[in-house]
């Protein structure tokens, strides 16, 4: 009996194997937790990055908001010029989306919510390497999926024999997804919003996962010998299960048996003239025989939803009446042709949801104007305030000006005379008296005249 060999420890062969590993460069790593303020200081060295993205930041800050993101190892990256410098190469979208996060959170809105970058951070990259970081291969949602353990509990063995069927499987999967999320939100294909991988996989785990069944029997459907489908199948399998929703959501089973034998009966040609099933079959032969690209919404999602129900009520119609008229293509945006049930009910609570939006936003806008009128006013009160008190301490400043000159002009007035006023007016008063009796007397003699004395002989 051979010898059992003990387990083996996988970090430790990984460490073995790291550990002879020759190094190649002085390049640095640590762990850290970056906040908000430390996120700033680091973008003010970000001199020699790509363009930055409002939307990516958008994506990253709201998972962070949702609590959906984590430490994976995936690293800031910051390199260094011939100077020394440093900037960053890899990471500015993570750091803003840290920020604006802080800047969005809402206690009772995000209680999940991730306010800190917990990550690896890279230094000593040389920063002539920038333009070969972020090269490889996208992560997209049927990656995701393909990876999960749950798909392994809900993909059909026929669909899990090799892995480009299961491939196939996931990426159907992840397709149809999207549609029935978009259709959730109220929105059209065309309107393109980001379906975070995230946000999917809650999505179809937790609310939608009878969507799996569908996917699996419209892909069984596509491989029938006459390939009767003529879209894309994950439009196809989400559509009817769309379709086979009742208001609340909940999912009616003979609906579904309708709808997804109507696609099995087109995807082998077995339709009879004057269904429903037929007018779809003739309309898409007019619509792929003619060359030229196909709008998604106007030529594909909203034909198919009127056949859907005109199928479901057992209605007659032609492939001239599934095509959209001129006026259903304009209002397609607004008012794209629904399935009844809960694709309806989502369009019709996302309308009321946009509307309510619309009217808080120019609530906003008027309480922002009146704000800004309010403070425009209360600086204009202010500088009027502040005018008023210049004039007032300009005018007394005059007023002591003149007191001043006013006393300068007497001190130089005293200094010329050299006597006071009151004194000059007294002796003003003397030269004016008249002479006393005594000397009226002798004014009033007569002067005795004297005889010239005779000169000597």
């Amino acid at each position: 009996m051979s010898e059992q060999k003990p387990p083996v420890q996988k970090g430790l062969q990984l460490s073995s194997i790291l550990s002879k590993c020759k190094a190649e460069s002085d390049l640095k790593s640590v762990t850290v937790t970056i906040d908000a303020q430390t996120a700033k200081m680091l973008l003010d060295i970000n001199t020699t990055n790509r363009p930055l993205s409002k939307a990516q930041v958008n994506l990253y800050a709201n998972e962070m908001l949702r609590g959906k993101w984590k430490l994976n190892g995936e690293a800031l990256i910051f390199g260094v010029d011939s100077n020394g410098v440093s900037s960053i190469i890899s990471g500015q979208h993570r750091l803003h989306a840290v920020i604006q996060a802080n800047n969005l959170y809402n206690e009772e809105l995000h209680p999940d919510a991730v306010l800190e970058l917990h990550t690896v951070a890279i230094t000593g990259v040389q920063l002539d390497t920038a333009d070969s970081v972020d090269q490889g291969m996208l992560r997209k949602h049927g990656h995701v999926l393909f990876r999960d353990e749950w798909v392994s509990s809900v993909i059909p063995k026929e669909w899990n024999t090799n892995n480009s069927r299961k491939a196939k499987w996931c990426n159907a999967l992840a397709g149809a997804a999207r549609l029935v999320w978009l259709r959730a939100g109220g929105a059209t294909v065309s309107s393109a919003p980001k379906f975070i991988v995230s946000e999917m996989m809650e999505f179809i785990k937790t609310d939608h996962k009878n969507l799996c069944v569908f996917v699996s029997a419209i892909l069984s459907a596509g491989e029938e010998e006459g390939a009767g489908l003529k879209i894309s199948l994950p439009y196809i399998a989400a559509l009817t299960y769309i379709a086979s929703l009742d208001d609340n959501g909940e999912l009616h089973k003979d609906t579904m048996d309708t709808l997804l034998d109507a696609m099995l009966k087109i995807a082998q040609n077995d339709v009879t003239p004057g269904t429903a099933e037929h007018a779809l079959v003739a309309y898409w032969n007019q619509l792929f025989s003619q060359p030229g690209g196909k709008d998604r919404d106007l030529d594909i999602v909203g034909p198919f939803v009127k056949a859907l129900n005109a199928i479901i009520m057992g209605e007659k119609t032609t492939a001239a009446k599934l095509k959209l008229s001129k006026k259903e293509a304009e209002n397609y945006a607004d008012h794209p042709p629904l399935l009844a049930g809960w694709d309806e009910a989502c369009f019709v609570y996302a309308a009321e949801q946009k509307a309510n939006q619309a009217a808080a936003a120019e609530q906003a806008k008027a309480q922002l104007l009146e704000q800004r009128e309010a403070a425009k006013a209360a600086r204009e009160a202010e500088k009027a305030a502040k005018a008023e008190q210049k004039a007032k301490e300009q005018a007394a400043k005059e007023e002591e000006k003149a007191k001043a000159r006013k006393e300068a002009e007497e001190a130089k007035s005293k200094v010329e005379t050299g006597v006071k006023p009151g004194v000059m007016n007294a002796l003003a008063g003397v030269v004016k008296k008249q002479p006393t009796a005594a000397n009226a007397e002798v004014a009033t003699k007569p002067m005795i005249k004297r005889k010239p004395v005779p000169a000597s002989k």
